[in-house]
């Protein structure tokens, strides 16, 4: 799979030029045919170390080694907020 870095900032431009906008005042619903593509989800975890390094790793490791201090942290999961 290949990966790319994106800004949220040029998801949110590239969707809203995907669209045509309708003037105000016209009368009826503009029906449009297009190919259905399709969008890949994956999960990531965002880990943090004690000594404030951050990272993120994509599956939820028991054990994961800091890239900074490279200290060995048991993993503890918190609640979304």
């Amino acid at each position: 799979m290949k990966e790319t870095k994106v800004r949220i900032g040029n998801i949110c431009k590239s969707i809203r030029s995907d669209f045509e906008v309708i003037p105000r005042g016209s009368d009826g619903i503009l029906v449009q045919e297009g190919e259905l593509g399709s969008a890949v989800a994956q999960r990531f975890y965002r880990m943090r170390c004690e000594c404030g390094r951050s990272w993120i790793e994509l599956e939820l490791k028991k054990f994961v080694k800091c890239p900074a201090c490279a200290r060995l942290n048991q993993v503890h999961s918190v609640p979304a907020e």
